[in-house]
């Protein structure tokens, strides 16, 4: 994969999920893990993605995963932090911890349905235990 098809990745999963791209996607050798940093900096109103062809997982694995986070950035921001995290940033410009949970796990299947046209080529086994849990108990229904 190159920086080239990582763009497009993201821009069509933007459109399959009417959000706006984020900010800025970098593409970089170093990043074994994938980041996204939260739209609360004013710098960057949309986020941002990081990733590279270096991850620990896929790098296509890698960018639905950080894509699934800024779709879930977009559509609520809030529901993004952890309730300590909210009280604890009244509003002042943090970086929040973004939460693993259902809502995010239900993205990230509607991502890899719109990708991979079957859910079960997501390598599941390489997520995040709790996400792995949740699309399993959610994929087995």
């Amino acid at each position: 994969m190159t920086k080239t098809d990582a763009l497009q990745l993201v821009r069509y999963l933007c459109w399959r999920s009417k959000v706006d791209e984020p900010s800025e996607v970098t593409w970089t050798t170093r990043a074994v893990r994938g980041c996204y940093t939260m739209p609360i900096h004013r710098k960057l109103p949309r986020g941002r993605i990081a990733c590279g062809p270096r991850a620990w997982i896929s790098p296509e694995a890698q960018i639905l995963h950080e894509v699934a986070h800024h779709i879930c950035a977009m559509r609520s921001p809030k529901r993004q932090l952890t309730r300590r995290e909210r009280r604890e940033s009244r509003g002042l410009h943090v970086y929040g911890k973004v939460v693993h949970g259902p809502w995010f796990t239900e993205t990230l299947i509607e991502l890899a349905e719109h990708w991979h046209g079957d859910v079960t080529a997501y390598p599941w086994k390489d997520e995040y235990a709790g996400v792995a849990k949740w699309a399993d108990r959610v994929l087995t229904q």
